[in-house]
């Protein structure tokens, strides 16, 4: 805006207090006083639309001028009085902050404007007209002078046009067509006991909605703010929904729901935990009744031959029932979602299948994961003492849990020897195999030099005999080519010693 304002319009006659509302004074509005540049605040552009038929007040600020610039003289602003401000829409009139509508050189002021407005939608470019003192009084018209102002008529729920500053008539109209309309629809029927989703077809007007949805009679709607909000229909029942856009154009709509049968209860239940370890199951038991068949769902999909009241689940996923009356209706129970956690991974195998008896106790090891149990006859604390396990094969069990309860084992067996004349050698000293696991072709066995001469057998996981040899040398070749993947066991016999060790085929 100009700091000075061009007279270019000098009037005389009575003043016109055009729609002029009256009570001027400070209980009209109060200014904020934070402008700089003198003219009138808030941009066009960002004053709300009146809208036809609503009753409204919005309030206008301005800064007077300093100076004047009359036949290329400049000239003090004494004070500036509003006269008028016409061409706002019918129904509505102003007032200002001041009993006199008078205000001094460079004095920030406002005008409140409202009332409820009735006429053609559209932009209003304001008729402003003032009383400049500058010593002398001039009338002026603040367009004519370059001060321009809109304001804009909207009908409910249409979008206001936009500013256009380079208007010259004082008025131009605007058709806008498109109010807010919503429809719930016709009249419902649905299966008594079903849960239904209220839904509105909105036609028109400007996002985003707000919805305020209400119970009329009969069954409770779940969330009266949602767009689609459930209800569990048990009697005739009636809802109506409001619907607010941005504009604060408002609609409403009602729709009556009757339920269709006696009451019936298409829920489902779990008899236990929905979530197990594999193995593990959960019985789910849909509502009973005599007139209803049922159907078992798995991910939405049938399950085959499932339709009694009761449904063992063994498997992850989405379990739900589709009931269907005798009187032809249908409907979908709830969700139960079941999830079943696999078992841990657990393997075991020891360092050294074979120990002497009088060896010491030692802690047991070869497990993956760590963190689990050791059983076994001479096991203690996760300990093996050979001595309390006595001579002969025992077989180890590691047990583990994971973080979900999930349990899982594996075996091993280790061999507990008198080791007569060989209680210093060590198993690994005795019988090495290489590599091991393996997936080639052959297994490098090394014996001790005590052991030369002894006889090797190689066994299969279920004992059965697959190779026997006589040990020449100290080291020799295992051809194993033919053998599938797996455990073999390798035992070594020296009169009545015997030396064992595993090996694994990947």
């Amino acid at each position: 805006m100009k700091n000075s304002l061009i007279l270019l319009l000098l009037l005389t006659g009575q003043i016109s207090f055009a729609q002029y509302c009256g009570n001027s004074g400070p209980a009209q509005c109060t200014p904020s006083g934070t402008f700089i540049t003198p003219g009138f605040y808030p941009v066009p552009s960002q004053l709300p639309s009146f809208v036809n038929g609503q009753a409204s007040t919005t309030v206008l600020e301005f800064k007077n001028f300093n100076v004047v610039n009359f036949q290329g003289n400049f000239y003090t602003v004494n004070s500036l009085r509003i006269d008028s401000v016409g061409n706002l829409p019918a129904g509505l009139c102003w007032a200002t902050n001041k009993v006199n509508n008078t205000f001094i050189n460079q004095e920030q002021g406002c005008v409140r404007i409202n009332g409820t407005p009735s006429g053609p939608a559209g932009e209003y470019k304001l008729k402003i007209l003032v009383t400049v003192d500058v010593g002398v009084s001039l009338q002026v018209d603040a367009a004519a002078a370059g001060v321009n102002y809109y304001v804009r008529l909207i009908d409910s729920c249409s979008t206001a046009p936009a500013v256009d500053t380079l208007q010259i008539a004082d008025f131009v109209g605007y058709n806008i067509p498109g109010c807010l309309y919503v429809s719930l629809g016709a009249d419902q029927t649905a299966c008594n006991g079903t849960n239904i989703n209220l839904s509105s077809t909105i036609t028109a007007g400007k996002a985003p909605f707000t919805y305020m949805w209400q119970s009329l009679s009969g069954d409770a709607v779940v969330c009266d703010t949602c767009a689609s909000p459930s209800v569990l229909l048990t009697q005739n029942s009636s809802f109506a929904v409001s619907i607010t856009d941005s504009t604060n154009a408002v609609a409403t709509d009602t729709v009556n729901y009757s339920p269709i049968g006696s009451a019936i209860n298409f829920a489902v239940v779990s008899a236990g935990a929905d979530t197990f370890c594999i193995g593990g199951s959960v019985s789910l038991i849909a509502a009973y009744s005599d007139s209803v068949t049922y159907q078992w769902q798995w991910n939405t999909n049938d399950i085959v031959n499932a339709n009694d009241t009761n449904f063992v689940a063994l498997n992850t996923g989405l379990y739900t029932v589709f009931f269907t009356h005798a009187n032809g209706c249908t409907a979908t129970s709830n969700v139960i979602s079941v999830v079943v956690n696999p078992l841990p991974v657990v393997t075991f195998q020891l360092p050294s299948d074979t120990v002497c008896v009088n060896a010491s106790a030692f802690a047991l090891s070869g497990e993956n994961p760590t963190g689990g149990n050791f059983a076994g006859i001479g096991v203690s604390a996760n300990m093996f003492t050979p001595a309390t396990a006595g001579t002969g094969p025992r077989v180890l069990l590691y047990t583990f849990t994971d973080s979900n309860n999930c349990v899982n084992s594996a075996k091993d067996t280790i061999l507990v020897e008198v080791c007569t004349g060989l209680e210093e050698i060590t198993a690994n000293d005795l019988l090495q195999l290489y590599p091991n696991p393996t997936n080639g072709s052959r297994v490098e066995v090394t014996v001790n030099s005590a052991l030369a001469g002894s006889k090797m057998k190689v066994y299969d996981a279920n004992g059965r005999l697959l190779k026997e040899i006589v040990l020449t040398n100290e080291k020799c070749a295992l051809n194993i080519s033919n053998m599938e993947a797996g455990v073999y066991m390798v035992k070594v016999e020296n009169g009545a010693k015997i030396i064992q060790r595993k090996f694994v085929k990947e």
